[in-house]
């Protein structure tokens, strides 16, 4: 079994993923297929997409879309979320953290306080 995964993925994730399984660099996005792609020996495919908090909920609706666009390219989706969605405040995050943090989508009624996942 091969782990492909898309050409626009971190060096240092596909570096952690080398380590467990053999790994193909391909450019799956342009063939309409998710940041990473495998079929397991029944044959059966998955892909995972991958996005950061904050750019989940800063454009919900494009991730929603890339979803559907992808979707029939596998026999099981799924989407990875790196990083806090939070409707409340960490505490210990400084302020001026906060202010970068909050992320405005729709009318949710509040906001919503989105952690990226940082190197350290």
């Amino acid at each position: 079994m091969t782990l492909l995964v898309d050409i626009n993925e971190p060096a240092n994730m596909i570096a952690l993923l080398k380590q467990a399984v053999p790994v193909e660099i391909v450019a799956l996005n342009n063939q309409h297929i998710s940041d990473m792609w495998f079929a397991n020996y029944e044959g059966r495919s998955f892909q995972f997409s991958r996005k950061q908090s904050g750019e989940l909920a800063g454009n919900i609706d494009e991730a929603e879309d890339q979803i559907k666009d992808y979707y029939d390219q596998a026999d099981e989706n799924f989407q990875i979320v790196e990083g806090l969605l939070l409707p409340f405040k960490l505490y210990g995050i400084p302020v001026a953290e906060h202010a970068r943090a909050v992320v405005s989508t729709r009318y949710l009624g509040a906001r919503v306080f989105c952690y990226r996942v940082e190197p350290s």
